[in-house]
């Protein structure tokens, strides 16, 4: 769902592949990506912060992209925990 940005941080954790575009997370503005991840090639769940004060009252939501087109091990992506900071 659309949320409104109200805090300058988002933070998750993240695995899986690192198949930019394919098995991804986005953070979307204005029907923008303007932030991306992807996993490092492994099931271990590593913190991902994204800065996002710049977008501060606008309306935004994270797509979560697992393709399927890549075939594998890593052809997956995982993403847990996700908290909206002040720092």
């Amino acid at each position: 769902p659309k949320f409104k940005i109200e805090k300058p941080v988002i933070a998750f954790r993240i695995a899986g592949g690192n198949h930019k575009d394919v098995q991804c997370v986005n953070l979307v503005v204005d029907y923008k990506v303007v932030r991306t991840a992807t996993g490092d090639n492994s099931d271990t769940m590593v913190e991902m912060v994204w800065d996002i004060s710049e977008f501060k009252g606008q309306m935004a939501w994270i797509d979560v992209v697992d393709g399927f087109v890549e075939r594998g091990i890593w052809a997956h992506i995982g993403i847990d925990r996700i908290e909206f900071r002040d720092k």
